[in-house]
């Protein structure tokens, strides 16, 4: 795995100013994602021009509706959870569970929530929409994990980003991640922050699903 700092990433990628004023949703927000990780998934879709997002995991929507309000070229976003009164793997996830998923962006056309039992255990990749940017923060097991990114690498639109949220800091997330390192030594981690991210093209998207 290859390691960065912070202000390495952004003299590559440069930085992305939050254009909106989310103060009132701060503190909600700030228990799943802190700001040092936003700004690395800001930064992403600003310079790849992501038009296509689903997010594994979607939570109450905050990111959705951040990066929906901050950029005008996302064409569609997807978030996909759990149903309401649904069980995880994880005891420590099952009060993460939302009571109404998607709630901050629902105002926003783009968006288009999907709902089931198990979550993405429940889907398939011929039921979600392809993306070109793939956030994954949802089952924090190491199970859920490997079968999110397998979902995430085949809805890929050839070329992407598959991006992982909570490295270093859920047990299952930084275990499946070392282990997929062997194969994918590129997966890259922003030091002092909790996201890991990939840049695929089309032909290792399609080799590693092989």
């Amino acid at each position: 795995m290859i390691s960065i700092t912070k202000r390495y990433f952004h003299q590559l990628f440069g930085y992305v100013d939050l254009a909106v004023d989310f103060s009132q949703e701060n503190n909600e927000y700030t228990v799943y994602t802190c700001k040092d990780d936003l700004d690395i998934i800001l930064t992403l879709v600003h310079v790849f021009r992501s038009r296509f997002i689903v997010e594994l995991g979607v939570q109450a929507g905050l990111t959705a509706k951040i990066l929906l309000t901050q950029f005008s070229h996302i064409q569609q976003y997807e978030g996909v959870d759990i149903t309401k009164g649904g069980t995880v793997p994880l005891a420590h996830q099952q009060n993460e569970i939302p009571s109404n998923a998607g709630r901050h962006a629902m105002d926003d056309n783009r968006f288009h929530l999907t709902l089931r039992p198990r979550g993405t255990r429940d889907l398939s990749p011929q039921k979600l929409r392809g993306a070109d940017f793939i956030f994954i923060d949802g089952d924090h097991s190491a199970s859920g994990v490997a079968y999110d990114t397998e979902l995430a690498f085949s809805i890929l639109r050839g070329r992407g980003i598959v991006c992982w949220h909570d490295y270093g800091t859920e047990s299952g997330v930084t275990q499946f991640l070392d282990g997929l390192d062997t194969y994918q030594p590129q997966i890259c981690h922003v030091l002092h922050t909790s996201v890991c991210f990939h840049i695929f093209t089309g032909l290792q998207a399609n080799r590693f699903n092989k």
